[in-house]
C-alpha cells in the first residue's frame, strides 16, 4: 500500500481507500500514530471531493473516531461520532438501524468520559431502533454502562444475552464473542465470582491465541484482564507471570514499529 502511494501520488480516485486500508493495517499492528495520519488523510481527501455530509465521509469519520478512542482522545472521538450520527440521521433517517449502531458507539465514548446519563439516552434509542444484526453489539455496550455504574448483575445479564446472540451467529472463537466474554469475565470479577471469571478468561485467551497467534498485540487486552483478575484474587505469582508476558508482547511490538518510525523521520 505504501508502494502504491509512492508510485501513484496522492491524487487518484482510490487514494482515500488506500489511506484508509493502510491506516487500518497499521492500527492492527499497534502503530496508532501512523494509522492516525493515514486515516486523517483519507478523510481530508474525501471531504474535499465529496463534501462533509456524504455517507462515504461518515464512514471515514467513524474509522478515525474509533482510532482516536483507542488513543484515549475521547473528546475528539465523541465530536467525530456526533458528526457520523448527524450525517446518518440526515441521509438515512433517525430510526435507521445504522444510525442506532452509531449512537451505540457514541455511547461507549460517553461512558469513557463518565457522561453516563447521555450514554443511557443514546443506548435506549439504539435499542429501540437496532436490528437483529446489531442487537448483540448494543446489548454489549449497554452492559458496559451498567458495569461502569456499579450494576454488576445487570451487566452480567446483558453480556450473557449478547454472547448468546453472537454464538448463534458466529460460533465460538470469533473476535466479537471473545471481546464480549472478556466483558462478562469483568462483571463476574466485580461480583466476586473469581473462579468463574478465571475459567472464562483462560478459555478466551486460549481461543484468542489460536485466532491471532501467541505473541500478537491483540492478546494484550485479554492478558490485561487476567492481570486485573489475579490482583483481585491476590495471586501475586500468576499476576507477575501474566504481566511479564504482556510486557514481552508490548516490547516486541514497539521494536517492530520503531525502525519504521526512524525511516519516516529520515525522509
Amino acid at each position: 500500500l505504501q508502494g502504491f502511494l509512492a508510485a501513484n501520488g496522492d491524487d487518484g480516485w482510490d487514494v482515500p481507500l488506500v489511506h484508509n486500508n493502510l491506516g487500518s493495517l497499521l492500527a492492527e499492528r499497534g502503530d496508532l500514530l501512523a494509522a492516525r495520519r493515514h486515516l486523517e488523510r483519507s478523510l481530508a481527501v474525501l471531504e474535499s471531493t465529496l463534501g462533509s455530509d456524504h455517507p462515504n465521509v461518515a464512514f471515514a469519520l467513524g474509522n478515525l473516531a474509533e482510532l482516536l478512542g483507542s488513543l484515549g482522545d475521547y473528546k475528539e472521538s465523541a465530536l467525530l461520532w456526533e458528526r457520523v450520527v448527524a450525517t446518518g440521521e440526515a441521509s438515512l433517517g433517525t430510526e435507521h438501524p445504522q444510525v442506532a449502531r452509531d449512537r451505540s458507539t457514541l455511547a461507549t465514548v460517553r461512558i469513557r468520559q463518565g457522561r453516563f446519563d447521555e450514554a443511557r439516552v443514546l443506548l435506549e434509542l439504539a435499542l429501540e431502533h437496532t436490528d437483529e444484526r446489531h442487537l448483540a453489539e448494543v446489548l454489549n455496550n449497554t452492559g458496559g454502562l451498567h458495569q461502569q455504574r456499579g450494576d454488576f448483575e445487570g451487566a452480567r445479564e446483558l453480556f450473557g444475552r449478547a454472547i448468546a446472540l453472537q454464538l448463534a451467529r458466529y460460533g465460538s472463537g470469533h473476535p466479537e464473542v471473545l471481546s464480549t466474554q472478556r466483558n462478562l469475565a469483568a462483571a463476574l470479577r466485580s461480583l466476586g465470582r473469581h473462579d468463574e471469571a478465571l475459567t472464562l478468561l483462560e478459555q478466551v485467551l486460549s481461543q484468542a491465541e489460536v485466532l491471532y497467534g501467541p505473541a500478537d498485540p491483540a492478546l494484550l487486552k485479554y492478558l490485561t484482564a487476567l492481570v486485573t483478575l489475579h490482583q483481585a484474587r491476590s495471586d501475586d505469582a500468576a499476576q507477575r507471570a501474566v504481566s511479564a508476558r504482556a510486557l514481552a508482547i508490548t516490547t516486541a511490538t514497539l521494536l517492530d514499529v520503531l525502525p519504521e518510525l526512524g525511516e519516516r523521520e529520515a525522509l
